[in-house]
């Protein structure tokens, strides 16, 4: 099953060069994307849509606040706290992921301890090329493809991908990979690897207009919610370019995303070592064997964040 593209909405660098503001987005289109297209005349509609716009915030604040999205950092200023050394960056086929590269950037500068690795569906390659991201991640970014008949492979992939990292994060996830990743599809290297790592894994929707408040996403949010390693951050409205109105859902800032990465792997990872300790075993999780909690004071496992 081949990736459809969705032009979801992405934020905006800073003009200083930093975190870009998640309050700005480029775009959405319902379902695959078409192009940029310029913004429509929403005068007449203003009204009605500010009172849903301003009820679904009501709801997604309420999300944030569950999720911890609250962007508290400790250490170095602005940087929150990671203890996983390992990481996995996996961008989908929304439009956020052009900044992939800048956020790579960050997260290389941010965590000089952190080791990257990146890998792109197709879909992600119609925003960002390989090597874009390339030049920013310092080695290869894999596509989530199976290698061609033709290909000599040294490995499974997948296998690798599932148990190599200490945390994952999938920034932006569309709104097509997040509903295949709650179905359990497992058609590509990727895919099948998150089905299988015991990592713990962070994902961050950027949606088209309505795709959040889908009662079809809804009820893939309450199954990936089931999954005692994942936690979905709750995205922020954002203007569409297509409608030009509040109703798209940008991804959050990769600062914001990462305490609940972070949260989440501290608690796998206590877990993982009671365990150990009752059975008198090696911790049974891989996210166990990375660096403990770094004094953050975050609390709670972040699997509640949808």
């Amino acid at each position: 099953m081949a990736e459809h593209t969705e032009d979801g909405p992405a934020p905006r660098p800073g003009a200083d060069g930093g975190v870009p503001e998640a309050s700005d987005a480029l775009g959405s289109t319902d379902g695959q994307h078409t192009g940029v297209e310029a913004p429509q005349d929403s005068s007449r509609d203003a009204a009605p849509d500010s009172a849903r716009a301003a009820g679904q915030e009501d709801d997604r604040a309420a999300d944030r606040e569950a999720a911890g999205t609250d962007g508290t950092t400790t250490g170095v200023p602005g940087v929150p706290a990671l203890g996983a050394r390992k990481l996995l960056y996996f961008g989908t086929g929304s439009i956020g992921v052009m900044f992939m590269p800048m956020w790579v950037s960050w997260l290389r500068s941010a965590y000089p301890e952190l080791t990257v690795r990146t890998v792109v569906t197709r879909s992600a390659e119609r925003f960002v090329t390989r090597s874009a991201v390339t030049a920013f991640a310092g080695g290869q970014v894999l596509q989530d493809v199976w290698p061609d008949h033709d290909e000599p492979e040294t490995g499974a992939k997948h296998v690798e991908l599932a148990h190599w990292p200490d945390a994952v994060v999938v920034y932006p996830a569309s709104f097509h990979f997040v509903s295949r990743l709650a179905l359990g599809v497992a058609d590509t290297p990727m895919l099948l690897a998150l089905q299988c790592t015991r990592a713990p894994v962070v994902v961050a929707p950027a949606l088209p207009p309505g795709g959040y408040e889908s009662p079809a996403f809804q009820r893939h949010l309450e199954t990936l919610k089931e999954r005692p390693n994942v936690a979905v951050v709750p995205p922020l409205p954002g203007v569409s370019l297509t409608t030009g109105r509040n109703d798209a859902s940008v991804v959050p800032d990769l600062n914001l995303v990462v305490p609940v990465l972070e949260r989440l792997r501290a608690s796998l990872a206590a877990e993982a070592a009671t365990s150990a300790n009752n059975t008198g075993g090696a911790p049974s999780s891989p996210s166990a064997g990375s660096r403990g909690s770094d004094g953050s004071g975050a609390e709670g496992t972040g699997r509640d964040a949808v």
